[in-house]
């Protein structure tokens, strides 16, 4: 392969932009049927405020949903999966498009990003001046294909790590453009440059908390590779830095606590999967920070490694906070740090007599750790997953692009260049066949599980998750062999607790259930699925005084809003509990709590109904009948038994439409049969009613009301 023709691909930047487009498609047209996964469940599957526009564009609606304040402190990111449910429903097809999209888009950006980076001063007298079209494609398809990215991109809630790194690469692009641009005193175009870079650095700001570093960036970025004097130099940053005080308001008004923030995640604050050791080894953060940036230090140096070298990469690994730096790890990953900035020192001094690119592997080292300082310092439930690479991988990417590229020119100058082109053509083809093969792998979410499980054993988050994989498949017994896996590692784990008890409860095994779920509550007394889960249990073995004391204790923990949905149907079993004690005004209560709580919970709404019919309050019954009618039209039993209410207040007509309504969603309901029957009597109807008591009589042969009004419809024909 000769470099004068990849030279001519690279030089016509439509070409360019189409063979990453054609790339793109190539890699990624196996990835549209992945299913949703890990935190796309609670988050975009489960999440009602994404279900409707009206909560992108009013920030008090939906304040009594739970994820509200992430909703709102990423408001933008969370409109794009808003505007795909808007268009596609819960398809995951339209999710992972977009994504894909995003990512080229990104790709192309690191391409026009690194053909603006040698417009800068610094750079005007670099030998990579010549190509820099080549190498900047060789980058973006670098970054396209690269397996350490898959995950980013698979991953459809990760689409937020992708969005956050169009902003980190576009404010970027848009700063160097528009300083560009104020040098040669075209200033209407440096201003709508900079607004540009103002606008997309403050929407970033509302997709992911970790883009407060593009200002920092930015700033790096005008010291090393701009020039004049520094007062105005400060004026173009200055506002970015400014800036930032946008997210850290965005964090408070949110009632995001900053000690929270700063000191862990709570267990109520994580997805199920995560309520485990790893979150237990966080908290103890609070102890000593310094065991957490030491195992910082291991974690990161992982993600580098994946970023160069991605083979055996898993989606999330069990690090276990280190306590020392006598650990050889820890040791080892402090050695290489230090190693990593000798050598961007190094560049960064030496650039002058080298050459002016190597300031771009300062930058790319600047970049790894500046685009990764929130998630390092913020102390988070799970420490490593591998799509958090996806941003600081374009900082590594720059840093090794321009090192090899030296190499090549090196080696070029006494024509011994082709090897080293041959290696990167080589590597492009490499890590496009890992990441279809991955991509492949992540279609079968059992299959994607299971490699965590085999690339390390002792992991019971993935033990978990291989577990809820053959729970959802009805393969009860197998889900429990890895649910006692988990538990083996960690006999305190939440999740692996309660879906174990779960599972047994699903087999009948509920006695059996009870202790787990007992275990779960002891692991996170706030786990409202938990209590939910054991008092059920407790019922269905005839235990209604322990079922009602489960669910009392729940009331007094004053949840609020936080649960709305676990808590109203705690409400509405509680409520149950008190009518089959004949305690109708508690039972009316509880149920009146279940709606309160979710005023859709059509099933609450029907006992409410039923309990002040019998409390002899029809009228306030009728109400809610109709209300339940409005929210489930196909309810053959409000339907019923509002026309019931309606025969008895003499409204005939009314009640006749309803009873019919019941039958032609379920023609074979003989409740409905004996009251049409019974309607078409007090209208005067005999033969209809005849006809119609007839076929009632069938499914109800005992009936002595039914048998005596087909005595008085046969009288009156």
């Amino acid at each position: 392969m000769r470099l004068r023709m990849i030279e001519r691909l690279a030089t016509n930047r439509t070409v360019a932009v189409i063979f990453l487009l054609l790339l793109s498609v190539i890699v990624f047209s196996n990835t549209l049927g992945i299913p949703f996964l890990f935190d796309d469940i609670p988050l975009i599957v489960d999440n009602p405020l994404i279900k409707d526009l009206e909560y992108v564009f009013d920030a008090d609606a939906g304040k009594n949903f739970a994820d509200h304040g992430v909703f709102r402190r990423r408001i933008a990111g969370f409109a794009t999966f808003a505007l795909n449910y808007r268009i596609h429903g819960l398809e995951p097809a339209g999710y992972h498009v977009f994504n894909i999209v995003a990512h080229t888009i990104n790709a192309v950006l690191v391409f026009l990003l690194v053909m603006a980076v040698f417009r800068s001063p610094a750079l005007e007298n670099s030998r990579l001046r010549e190509n820099r079209n080549v190498l900047g494609l060789f980058l973006a398809a670098a970054f396209l294909v690269h397996t350490g990215n898959s995950a980013a991109v698979n991953f459809v809630y990760q689409r937020l790590s992708v969005l956050s790194a169009s902003c980190f690469l576009g404010s970027l692009l848009f700063y160097i453009h528009a300083r560009t641009a104020f040098d040669c005193a075209r200033k209407v175009k440096g201003v709508l440059f900079y607004l540009a870079v103002l606008v997309i650095t403050i929407t970033g700001y509302f997709i992911k908390e970790t883009t407060i570093m593009i200002p920092v960036i930015l700033g790096v970025y005008e010291l090393l590779f701009f020039r004049g004097k520094m007062q105005k130099r400060l004026l173009y940053v200055v506002p970015l830095f400014l800036s930032m005080l946008i997210p850290l308001a965005s964090l408070l008004s949110t009632g995001l606590n900053i000690k929270t923030l700063l000191l862990g995640l709570q267990s109520g604050d994580s997805p199920d999967l995560l309520t485990s050791q790893f979150e237990r080894d966080f908290h103890d953060v609070r102890q000593s920070r310094l065991h957490y940036y030491m195992t910082q230090m291991w974690v990161l140096l992982y993600y580098v490694k994946i970023q160069i070298m991605p083979a055996g990469q898993s989606f999330a690994l069990p690090y276990r906070l280190a306590d020392s730096f006598r650990n050889p790890y820890v040791f080892g990953s402090l050695l290489a740090h230090v190693s990593m900035v000798t050598v961007a020192l190094y560049c960064l001094v030496r650039a002058r007599k080298l050459d002016a690119s190597y300031l771009l592997v300062t930058f790319g080292v600047f970049w790894l750790y500046a685009t990764v300082a929130v998630e390092a310092v913020v102390v988070l439930p799970l420490m490593t997953v591998e799509y958090r690479s996806y941003v600081l991988g374009i900082g590594v990417l720059m840093a090794l692009g321009v090192l090899i590229a030296n190499a090549y020119v090196n080696l070029a100058e006494r024509g011994k260049g082709r090897p080293v082109l041959m290696f990167v053509v080589l590597m492009l083809l490499v890590l496009s066949s890992w990441t279809m093969i991955r991509n492949a792998m992540w279609n079968n979410p059992l299959e994607f599980w299971q490699d965590m499980v085999d690339k390390s054993p002792r992991n019971e988050l993935a033990q978990l998750a291989v577990g809820n994989m053959y729970a959802n498949r009805d393969q009860m017994d197998r889900a429990i062999t890895y649910y006692k896996a988990a538990l083996q590692e960690d006999p305190r784990y939440v999740a692996a607790n309660l879906n174990m008890a779960k599972v047994l409860k699903a087999k009948g095994r509920t006695s059996e259930s009870v202790s787990y779920f007992i275990n779960a509550i002891a692991g996170d007394d706030r786990k409202v699925e938990a209590y939910v889960e054991l008092a059920e249990a407790y019922y269905e073995m005839g235990m209604l005084n322990e079922a009602r004391q489960i669910y009392e204790k729940l009331f007094m923990m004053n949840f609020g809003m936080e649960k709305a949905l676990q808590m109203s149907r705690a409400a509405n079993n509680l409520a149950f509990i008190y009518e089959r004690q004949n305690n109708l005004k508690q039972a009316a209560y509880y149920y009146g709590k279940a709606v309160s709580y979710d005023p859709r919970y059509d099933l609450a709404l029907f006992n409410l109904a039923n309990v002040h019919y019998a409390m002899n309050q029809p009228g306030k019954a009728r109400e809610l009948y109709e209300r339940v009618i409005s929210l489930k039209p196909d309810s053959v039993e409000a339907h019923n038994n509002l026309g019931y209410v309606m025969l008895e207040q003499g409204l005939v007509d009314e009640a006749i439409v309803h009873f019919k309504e019941a039958l032609s969603y379920e023609p074979g309901f003989s409740a409905a049969m004996k009251n049409l029957g019974l309607a078409y009597l007090k209208a005067g109807r005999p033969d209809e009613a005849l006809q119609v008591l007839t076929r009632a009589e069938k499914e109800l042969p005992g009936d002595e009301e039914l048998k005596q009004a087909l005595r008085q419809a046969k009288a009156r024909m």
